[in-house]
């Protein structure tokens, strides 16, 4: 494994700012966490409603494009079949 020293203050596995426990605030990294948290909740908040959205629009097409009453003959002619 590699060894390196910070940047910013010489600390030994300390990197640069940011990632040095030493020279870098902990306000630091808590808000680092909280931003990151934030766009992971962004992330899922938009997956959540392009995923309603996109739910939505195939129940709407499928109900213009007349599925149910497909479904409804194929069940019909399987029926059929299977007597």
């Amino acid at each position: 494994m590699a060894h390196y020293d910070c940047t910013n203050c010489g600390y030994s596995m300390g990197i640069d700012f940011g990632s040095c426990e030493n020279c870098t605030p902990k306000e630091y990294f808590d808000l680092w966490n909280k931003w990151r948290s934030i766009l992971y909740d962004a992330d899922r908040a938009w997956e959540e409603h392009i995923s309603a959205e996109r739910n939505l629009f195939i129940a709407e097409f499928k109900e213009k494009n007349g599925i149910d009453a497909i479904q409804e003959r194929m069940r019909k002619i399987e029926e059929d079949a299977r007597k």
